[in-house]
């Protein structure tokens, strides 16, 4: 029976040193990580910010045309989207529920092209310092 209790207090004296070891290892991460989160943010510099604006504003021009060009290819109907009809021309919902969807991905494409674009025209700090 000694031996017994001797054996449970090693075991949970390598978990409660496993379990110091590993808070101690997240906490030295998450400092490291940290600073380098500091750093980059602080290295951020006017140049930098520019080109991410044009990146930004250049993809989202990028998907704006892509989601035009889809809309536009998917003007016409598709099997199974004809009404049950003698006219001819005539859609059923299927149609109309995904042209409102490609519609939808138009407008979306549109909003965050015009977000960029107002974004990269805006004045930076430094400029609206240096005009003071």
């Amino acid at each position: 029976m000694n031996t017994h209790h001797h054996a449970l207090n090693v075991a949970r004296g390598f978990l409660c040193a496993a379990a110091l070891t590993c808070a101690a290892a997240g906490a030295s991460a998450q400092t490291v990580s940290s600073i380098d989160v500091s750093r980059a943010l602080a290295s951020n510099s006017v140049i930098s910010s520019r080109h991410a604006f044009a990146v930004d504003a250049n993809e989202a021009a990028r998907r704006l045309e892509q989601a035009r060009r889809r809309r536009e290819q998917g003007a016409l109907p598709q099997p199974g989207e004809q009404a049950l009809s003698t006219e001819p021309g005539l859609v059923n919902h299927r149609y109309w529920r995904r042209q409102e969807k490609l519609r939808h991905l138009v407008e979306q494409a549109l909003r965050r092209s015009n977000e960029t674009h107002r974004s990269s025209t805006a004045p930076t700090r430094k400029t609206r310092h240096a005009r003071r």
